[in-house]
């Protein structure tokens, strides 16, 4: 009789933590789905509303602010990296695709693994710049 309630009490518990658990990985997925943002596998990617050559140039700016040392860089019509040096044996690697004449695609990883602290910052740094580009286009026009 104790082994049968020992274990319909272990299949009440483990019962349970599949419900909650299921129910915050929906959740989970539903708000990272709904967002621009998400963080995956230690990128933080994001769209942004600008082309490849605007997003690569906030990108290099972005870095400098940072004082992250560049170590390499290039960009053509629909992609551009952008790589900076994190300490002494990381790196900040930034990967820009266009979506379109006027959205791009960036996907940030510093580190092996990935430091979702430090690519937000990337990531809020670039916008900031796409945001103050936007702002002189417009006042010169």
């Amino acid at each position: 009789m104790k082994v049968m309630l020992r274990v319909l009490g272990l299949v009440v518990v483990m019962g349970v933590i599949v419900v909650t658990q299921s129910g915050c990985l929906v959740a989970a997925a539903a708000g990272a789905a709904g967002g621009t943002v998400a963080y995956m596998k230690g990128d933080v990617e994001a769209v942004v509303d600008a082309g490849v050559e605007r997003t690569f140039n906030a990108t290099k700016a972005a870095m400098e602010e940072l004082k992250l040392p560049l170590m390499a860089s290039w960009s053509n019509a629909m992609e551009g990296h952008v790589e900076a040096r994190v300490g002494t044996d990381n790196k900040a690697t930034v990967n820009i695709n266009g979506q379109s004449e006027k959205l791009s695609k960036i996907s940030i990883r510093v580190g092996t693994f990935g430091d979702q602290g430090l690519s937000q910052a990337i990531l809020e740094k670039i916008k900031a710049n796409l945001s103050r580009a936007t702002t002189k286009t417009a006042m010169i026009q």
